[in-house]
Parts: C-alpha cells; sequence; structure tokens
C-alpha cells in the first residue's frame, strides 16, 4: 500500500458519517441543553409568582371597593354611629404607611354616644372573622376621618377646618392588609391596598314635588 493510499483511507476513516459524535461533542450538547432548561425553568417559575401576585393583588383590590360600597351605602348621618373613641383611637394610630397622605389631611371623628360594646353601622375591621381569597388571608380596616373644603382656597379637603365658609366631609380610608408571598415586594409588616372616598354628611335638599 503506498503512502497516498494510507492517507486516502485515513482520510475516509475520519469523514465516516456513521462514525458518531466524540466524547466533547456530546458534552457540549449536554451543557447547552441544561442551560436552556435552567433559563427556562427559572422563566417559569419567575411567571407563576407574578401571576400569583396580580391575583393577590387583585383580589385585595374587590374586596376595598366592597368595603367602600358599604360605607357608601349607610346614610351619611348615620356613617358614625356605634364607633368609640377607644377602638377608633386605636385605629387610626394603626394606619399604615400606605395611607400616610390620606391620614395627613383628615381628623380623626367618632360617635361620641357610643362605647366599647358599641356596634358600629360601619365595622372597624374583619379582624375578627377570616376573609381568604385563593388561601390569602386579608384584613380589611375601614378608618373614618373628617375634613373641609373651603370656597376661598383651592378645592381640597383639608384640615384644619378653614377659616370662614367651609364644607366639612367624611373621608372613608379602606386599608386591605395581608401578609407578602414569595416573591412579592412588601414592607416588613405586610402589604397593604388603601383606596379613600368622601362623603357629604349634609342633609339632602328637599324638591317641592307639587309645583307650589
Amino acid at each position: 500500500m503506498t503512502w497516498f493510499s494510507r492517507r486516502l483511507r485515513a482520510a475516509r476513516m475520519q469523514s465516516d458519517p456513521t462514525g458518531g459524535f466524540s466524547l466533547i461533542e456530546v458534552i457540549v450538547a449536554l451543557s447547552l441543553i441544561l442551560f436552556v432548561m435552567t433559563s427556562s425553568v427559572v422563566f417559569f417559575i419567575r411567571s407563576m409568582q407574578t401571576s400569583s401576585t396580580q391575583q393577590v393583588r387583585e383580589a385585595a383590590i374587590s374586596l376595598a371597593d366592597q368595603a367602600t360600597e358599604q360605607a357608601r351605602s349607610v346614610p351619611s348621618i348615620t356613617l358614625l354611629s356605634g364607633r368609640d373613641k377607644g377602638r377608633s383611637d386605636t385605629q387610626w394610630a394603626a394606619l399604615p404607611a400606605a395611607a400616610a397622605t390620606a391620614k395627613a389631611v383628615s381628623q380623626e371623628v367618632w360617635d361620641s354616644t357610643a362605647t366599647g360594646s358599641s356596634t358600629p353601622v360601619v365595622p372597624f375591621s374583619t379582624a375578627d372573622t377570616t376573609t381568604l381569597v385563593n388561601k390569602t388571608q386579608y384584613t380589611v380596616n375601614v378608618a373614618i376621618g373628617e375634613c373641609w373644603i373651603s370656597t376661598t382656597t383651592a378645592v381640597v379637603c383639608n384640615v384644619p377646618s378653614p377659616i370662614g365658609t367651609a364644607t366639612p366631609l367624611y373621608r372613608v380610608i379602606v386599608d386591605v392588609h395581608w401578609t407578602a408571598k414569595i416573591g412579592e415586594s412588601c414592607p416588613t409588616a405586610g402589604c397593604d391596598y388603601v383606596v379613600t372616598t368622601l362623603r357629604d354628611p349634609s342633609t339632602d335638599p328637599l324638591f317641592n314635588s307639587n309645583g307650589g
């Protein structure tokens, strides 16, 4: 066998398509597959956490809307009924940082005739009952303050009562509180969703429907 024949045979053996992959090629391929699978798993877990966080917050928003509608359904003249000073003080002091803006422009109010055993028309909190949504426990707190709108300043309900003509309004502060889940960014004390609404305590005007 000549030198040329040996070189040709060696080249044919190296280019044999049935020779398979080398060990290095297999290791590189497995490494690439592992990298892709790991990235996919991390992406899947983060997607699940994001979806869970959104569901938890949507439930909090729904509970806040329910509490707000309940407070709005009560006649304004009975909004404070049963809300004694002691429990009101405790709740007002415990309002979270998320409610700081609303609290700063409101003045705490209560029913001076109520006692600690009185039943408020608008409940202070649902802490005594379990509010579970998708295995997450929520506490709904409803605080009521007062603010004033002056006809001589910007239309902002604020405190203290401005000098001159001013319209007092009730500010209902609803705080929905829950414990943060994995992947949810909240303060150490827990998560809060706060919504506020104003109620006019003035009596409704009477209209003469007889035209007289």
